[in-house]
């Protein structure tokens, strides 16, 4: 495989597939949202994917993909009774911004990608262990590549959308996961341009929506000049670590980081949410009876992926689309039945980590200049907002809210207390009439980051770093509803500002620099000023660092079964232990332990076991319990490389070479157990 046969392949299966959506949907989606067609006919291909897989029936790759995809469009034909006949040319017209911003973003994207596309630095393991494992088994939940014989529990479905794509594109793992990782950026940006102009803005507005997910970041880079390595060694690393004790990730941080992980890869279809319950609710409104029975079902749907997709961001979702429905209690409840039941195996497979509410001493909560360090693209504008908003009539309410916030900024933190102030004025200028989707966005977003403040849902990383996990998912979420929410309130009380207007965009001018700061030198930093060689391979850098074990992998890959148990060196996170079970999708007795002990509530005792058991073969090894310890864990091949000689005794080195060779190479042997 090369970079222009995997762009290839990828660029034509995107046309084909979006070609098929955009047709095959369009008396579905209003023209404001053909945008969204892509992830739709995603979504639904996906889970019919899934739901063949979760019983067993899926056929051998690539027929399983096309199966799928061709019922999925047989059903969307029927359901919208569409027959595929030219009657001419359409007379509606049509926008091509979405498709240009799309291909534009996409193609800078991959550009980007192509100086960083190695897989080897933070999560980019264990989401390409995750996406491997899907793209090789036929039954889900899949087989836990870090853990032999026991099912994944972790949720997966953002990585499984991109399955049916690779498969169709014919794409190994190392290519297809950057090429998805560039197709979510440019995704999620379309879908925030497609609900702004779903909330009836403008263009200039929606893409201002669209270049705050795209491109704006947060502030601190302030931080860096004062400390003086802002020129030279600046930190791209840090802006996400704005607030201390906390990850603080926005959209294009992710990106840059470049991890599959699935806060990110669910973005897109938070906005297809969006998009549908608009749709609904107009439906609901012009009792149009075919319309609602079918995007009652589509939403459905859409809301019930995200517990697969990423549980964090289903409480407020389903938030979301409860206030904004608000009297159609009937068609809520029923909604609501119908995410549960339509992924009823997943909340049955799925078993959740054990998780608790802690609250947040005082001194590790945010500080003001923490707070703007990280959210002043937001919060500057919003001030802006709410101080023209104020008129004679409520003067004396907002004076009491400012005391009020103020007062409680100082016992609670300044987080509750700016927020508060925030969500307090606009409430009143709202008369706290919370009915359009802009003000939900913005409630929604705002008591996110005060509850940031104040509880925590897991302790994994120690007291110090009590908030680290529960900022970083909330905040991300919170982050994408500012993005929406505060372009299209500035759009709405543009009258209140017009009058302003030198001072309003002078601010909003420098806050859009200010935000545009670390893209520029953020991407400078990641790239090493852009002096790499291009490629999309995530193995490239195996040629130095693991000479000679790509063959082997491509060896596991052709000629082994995707279930077949690996026996290789385990070690500790973030390193290249369980490298081959990771890139292979063959299953690895033992992988990163650390993981696999959070994934699931027995995760200390599985890997404390085996981890028990690696110790004593490496200490003890004999040839009897080598072969008692690969008969326990039912081990296939035997993988010995570079690693393995760095960790194994030469005794146990000695054992191994006992076994019949299947594959050698310079530097690696597989060995079969048989």
């Amino acid at each position: 495989m090369t970079d222009g046969v995997a762009l290839v392949r990828w660029f034509l299966t995107l046309v084909i597939v979006k070609v098929i959506a955009h047709h095959s949907l369009k008396p579905i989606l209003a023209v404001s949202f053909r945008s969204f067609s892509l992830l739709l006919y995603l979504l639904i291909w996906t889970y019919f994917y899934w739901l063949w897989g979760t019983f067993g029936i899926l056929p051998k790759e690539p027929m399983a993909s096309l199966l799928t995809g061709f019922l999925t469009l047989i059903l969307i034909m029927l359901f919208t009774k569409r027959i595929f006949t030219f009657k001419g040319p359409s007379k509606e017209k049509k926008d091509l911004t979405p498709e240009i911003l799309f291909w534009g973003s996409l193609a800078v994207a991959i550009f980007i990608r192509s100086f960083i596309p190695i897989l080897d630095q933070t999560e980019k393991f264990t989401d390409t262990m995750i996406f491997q494992s899907l793209l090789v088994d036929r039954q889900f939940p899949p087989e836990d590549r870090w853990l032999s014989g026991m099912s994944l529990n972790y949720y997966y479905f953002s990585h499984l959308l991109f399955v049916p794509l690779t498969h169709l594109a014919s794409i190994p793992v190392e290519w297809a996961f950057n090429l998805s990782v560039c197709t979510v950026f440019a995704l999620s940006g379309v879908a925030v341009y497609g609900i702004s102009l779903g909330l009836g803005t403008n263009r200039k507005t929606a893409f201002c929506a669209a270049f705050s997910i795209w491109v704006l970041s947060n502030w601190e880079w302030v931080r860096q000049i004062l400390e003086g390595h802002f020129v030279k060694g600046f930190s791209w690393w840090n802006s996400s670590r704005a607030i201390e004790g906390a990850i603080t990730e926005f959209p294009f941080f992710s990106f840059l980081l470049g991890d599959f992980h699935a806060h990110f890869t669910a973005l897109p279809w938070m906005g297809l949410t969006l998009a549908l319950v608009l749709q609904f609710k107009i439906a609901m409104s012009e009792k149009v009876t075919s319309k609602i029975w079918i995007l009652g079902l589509l939403l459905s749907l859409s809301v019930g992926s995200h517990y697969a997709m990423n549980p964090w961001g289903l409480p407020f979702i389903a938030g979301l689309v409860v206030l904004f429905l608000g009297r159609h209690l009937v068609a809520t409840m029923l909604i609501g039945m119908g995410a549960f039941f339509l992924f009823l195996p997943f909340w049955l497979h799925y078993d959740p980590p054990v998780t608790s509410i802690y609250l947040v001493p005082i001194h590790l909560r945010s500080s003001i200049l923490e707070l703007l360090s990280h959210w002043g693209l937001f919060l500057v504008p919003l001030t802006l907002i709410l101080f023209f908003m104020i008129s004679k009539g409520t003067l004396k309410v907002v004076i009491l809210i400012l005391l009020v916030s103020l007062v409680l900024g100082s016992l609670l933190g300044a987080g509750t207390g700016i927020w508060l102030a925030i969500l307090g004025i606009y409430g009143v200028h709202r008369r706290f009439q919370m009915r359009n989707l802009e003000s939900i966005l913005l409630f929604g977003a705002g008591i996110l980051i005060i509850l940031c403040e104040h509880i925590a849902l897991d302790r994994l990383y120690g007291d110090k770093l009590l908030r680290l996990n529960t900022v970083f998912k909330f905040y991300f979420i919170a982050w994408w509803s500012l993005a929406i929410a505060v372009p299209v309130i500035l759009w709405r009380n543009w009258d209140l500002l017009r009058n302003h207007k030198v001072i309003v965009v002078g601010i909003i001018g420098v806050c859009m620099v200010f935000g545009s700061v670390y893209p520029i030198m953020g991407t400078i930093s990641r790239t090493k000023a852009l002096r790499t060689s291009l490629t999309l391979d995530g193995l490239v850098y195996w040629k130095s660092i693991f000479p000679g074990e790509r063959e082997a992998l491509n060896w596991l890959r052709e000629n082994t079964g995707e279930r077949d148990v690996l026996w290789e060196v385990d070690g500790g996170p973030y390193q290249h232990f369980s490298r081959m079970a990771t890139f292979s999708g063959r299953p690895a007795v033992l992988g990163w332990v650390n993981h696999e002990q959070v994934w699931r509530k027995n995760g200390h005792q599985l890997c404390l076991a085996r981890q028990a058991d690696l110790e004593e073969v490496k200490n003890d090894s004999s040839i009897e319990k080598v072969r008692h310890f690969i008969q326990k864990y039912k081990i296939r091949w035997i993988v010995v490389g570079q690693l393995e000689r760095q960790f194994y005794s030469e005794k146990l080195l000695e054992v191994l070479d006992q076994f019949p060779v299947s594959f050698s190479s310079s530097t690696t042997n597989i060995y079969s157990s048989m």
